[in-house]
């Protein structure tokens, strides 16, 4: 649809039609809502059910070596040098939302 609105071809790639119109690419896009997604998550409560399912989420990722969204979330945060929890396993705000790059 994109394509058509600007009346290019089909064959024009998704990547280069995103970057004439100046915006990001998907998994970058979708990257850097996950973190303000996380970042949102640390201001509530700790007796939130938000809250208490996203650190289900991390726990179960931890344990079970699953590939979740937590655990792709964790991973390219970790490429990027940021922690996402502290030392006592509490949440902690994402640092720098506009750092990530595609991971």
């Amino acid at each position: 649809m994109m394509r058509e609105l600007c009346g290019v071809r089909r064959s024009v790639p998704a990547a280069v039609l995103l970057q004439e119109l100046g915006e990001l690419p998907l998994a970058v896009e979708w990257k850097r809502q996950a973190l303000r997604f996380w970042s949102s998550l640390t201001a509530l409560p700790e007796i939130s059910v938000f809250k208490q399912a996203a650190m289900g989420d991390l726990a179960a990722e931890q344990q079970s070596n699953t590939r979740d969204w937590a655990a792709g979330l964790f991973a390219c945060a970790q490429q990027h040098g940021m922690e996402l929890t502290g030392a006592d396993g509490s949440m902690v705000a994402a640092a720098d939302e506009g750092a990530i790059a595609a991971c």
